[in-house]
């Protein structure tokens, strides 16, 4: 039996929830957000197994009874009741540490490579294996980003952490309201021109779909996840040398599932995130859920 472990709000745990179903895969859902509520553990250091638990639904962190995780795990003790929230983060940590710890597969285990918490420093990690990354700044200071802003013409900016946030233009609107950057460091990018592409890459398979907004061409979309227009995806073959980057950088970072991101053009392809936890949902169904097939292979088998 393989679990899903997520929430019942995210929309890449309810599609490959509803994908198992669909190819009558046997699944365990666990709620993350009702243990984090309500639940329980029990954990033997030495064996390295335990169980989880809240209401009727009982985890068994065993390999003889689990062949494998995939792990959607969000925190989301900050929405909590303050006199909630103490117990949520306990019970959070506890379940970081039994996934990272158990011998069953995980996909991924939580604290593997955390770089992309910190995009700037993420994008140093990624310059190691060879990957060509977008000139980039994090800064507070007007007077760098002015330089940054004359040496490099259109520039993005967007958050620098590991939450969600919209890649926006630079234009003269946020110029106008220069001195809000004083109180938070933004990361700041040159404009890479070219085609968006995801690739996925699960234990060495690689899918990767280009996605075109269908607008004019002289229209600059500069975050197509949130382009209201319609969306042209086609599968597109990697050159060897992005592909053997990317399956480098998994090996170095344990990470069984990623989600690269590129902007492709005929001068390469520029990665801007390697994404630990990809919502592969809106991608999967265009390719024949070849990414679901190629996840549910790794946790169905027992290593």
């Amino acid at each position: 039996m393989i679990v899903l472990l997520g929430a019942t709000h995210d929309k890449t745990i309810v599609h490959t929830a509803a994908m198992a179903r669909y190819h009558d895969v046997p699944f365990l859902f666990f709620d993350v957000q009702r243990f984090l509520d309500e639940g329980g553990w029990i954990w033997d250091g030495e064996s390295r197994e335990g169980r989880l638990w809240y209401g009727d639904t009982v985890l068994e962190l065993s390999r003889s009874r689990v062949s494998g995780i995939y792990s959607r795990l969000i925190d989301t003790t900050e929405l909590l009741a303050a006199e909630t929230r103490g117990a949520a983060r306990v019970r959070l940590r506890a379940l970081v540490e039994m996934l990272d710890a158990c011998e069953v597969a995980v996909v991924n285990r939580p604290r593997l490579e955390p770089s992309n918490g910190s995009k700037l420093y993420h994008l140093w990690v990624l310059e190691k294996f060879r990957f060509t990354t977008p000139r980039s700044l994090l800064t507070n200071s007007w007077e760098l980003l002015s330089d940054f802003l004359e040496q490099n013409g259109r520039v993005l900016y967007k958050g620098a952490s590991s939450e969600k946030t919209v890649v926006s233009l630079f234009t003269n609107t946020e110029a106008a309201r220069s001195e809000l950057l004083r109180n938070s460091p933004v990361l700041f990018q040159a404009y890479v021109p070219g085609v968006d592409v995801r690739l996925h890459l699960v234990r060495g398979e690689a899918i990767a779909l280009s996605v075109t907004s269908e607008r004019s061409e002289d229209s600059l979309v500069v975050d197509y996840r949130f382009d209201p227009s319609p969306k042209r995806y086609a599968v597109v073959p990697v050159p060897d040398d992005v592909l053997s980057s990317c399956n480098a950088y998994q090996a170095w970072s344990g990470l069984d599932f990623i989600g690269f991101d590129f902007r492709v053009s005929q001068k390469g392809w520029t990665i801007l995130e390697a994404n630990p936890m990809p919502g592969y949902e809106s991608y999967d169904r265009r390719v024949d859920n070849r990414i679901f097939k190629a996840l549910l292979s790794l946790l169905s088998v027992h290593r």
